[in-house]
């Protein structure tokens, strides 16, 4: 009954976000959870959308789902020292966890501290030592090739000085994730995924239309 009353109040959204608010006071409601992220998101309630995340994952601690959507968070918006504090949180829950030492490992590579960045794909690695995917970054680190194009957390401004370039020919997705481009005006809503949060970037349409030739 209480599914979706976003769009049921009169196309009133901020009277169906009173009411799921008050309704998940008491209630605990994952769809509802994703919907305030959404609008906390949107309308760029950073503190309202911190603490709701904090509050779920004080409930989980021990479910990295609902912290995890906090690295996006704050990597996107560059806040890098926030994103290692949230990423070593969640290890200490979570030690052995292969992913949060490449997150790490990706933070600092965007930071240019490749040293850093090697020591803890390597460490990833040792918990997953059948990950060609984690040999490769390491290698290519060590001997000094780019690897832009096998980052998870890359920084946004990085990513559209690559795509401003005059050599793309193509661009193909495999998986969905964060950072592709779309033209301002149609950027899609950020998207749960137990990996995080997904968001897109929005850039000029003038901008686009060259990677659509």
């Amino acid at each position: 009954m209480m599914k979706n009353i976003a769009k049921d109040v009169d196309g009133d959204e901020k009277e169906s976000i009173k009411i799921i608010k008050e309704y998940t006071k008491n209630n605990f409601d994952q769809n509802f959870y994703y919907e305030l992220l959404e609008y906390y998101q949107k309308n760029n309630e950073k503190d309202n959308y911190i603490n709701l995340v904090n509050s779920y994952a004080r409930l989980m601690p021990y479910n990295p789902t609902y912290k995890s959507g906090l690295i996006k968070y704050h990597f996107n918006r560059k806040e890098f020292d926030k994103t290692k504090e949230v990423i070593d949180q969640l290890l200490t829950y979570r030690p052995y966890v292969s992913k949060l030492y490449s997150e790490i490992g990706d933070l600092y590579y965007n930071t240019d501290e490749k040293e850093k960045s090697i020591g803890y794909y390597a460490e990833a690695s040792k918990l997953r030592p059948q990950s060609y995917y984690l040999k490769n970054k390491i290698y290519n680190l060590k001997h000094k090739k780019d690897i832009a194009d096998e980052i998870e957390l890359m920084d946004p401004d990085k990513i559209l000085k690559e795509y401003k370039s005059q050599n793309i020919k193509a661009i193909v997705s495999y998986e969905p994730g964060s950072g592709f481009v779309f033209p301002e005006g149609e950027v899609p809503a950020p998207k749960p995924s137990s990996g995080g949060t997904m968001e897109t970037v929005g850039i000029p349409m003038s901008e686009f239309q060259q990677l659509t030739k």
